[in-house]
């Protein structure tokens, strides 16, 4: 701080320890201040674009570009074969059994 004790003392009415102390009070909250903006800046810098990039990448794009494609080609795959051989159960049972016709 730029002001004296002694000016202090004279300019608040305080004595020479009440004046210490605001003095002592004043370059903590000084130094508190700075902690918190350097804390500030520190998740500032957490949060940029640069540490979520990559993350975004690996989670959002292999996932979807990649993966997906991989997954839409099991899932058509095997919706097709179930489709195949559903029509041939339905097929073979309608021939399994003789046709009904009814009595003119």
């Amino acid at each position: 701080m730029s002001t004296s004790l002694g000016s202090l003392e004279s300019q608040c009415s305080l004595d020479t320890a009440a004046a210490t102390t605001l003095t002592a009070g004043a370059k903590l909250l000084h130094n508190a201040t700075h902690v918190v903006n350097n804390a500030w800046i520190g998740v500032r810098q957490m949060f940029e674009c640069k540490t979520f990039n990559p993350i975004y990448t690996t989670f959002v794009h292999d996932a979807f570009c990649l993966e997906g494609v991989d997954g839409l080609t099991w899932l058509f795959s095997t919706s097709l074969f179930m489709f195949m051989f559903a029509m041939l159960m339905i097929m073979f049972r309608a021939g399994l059994y003789p046709v009904k016709r009814p009595h003119p």
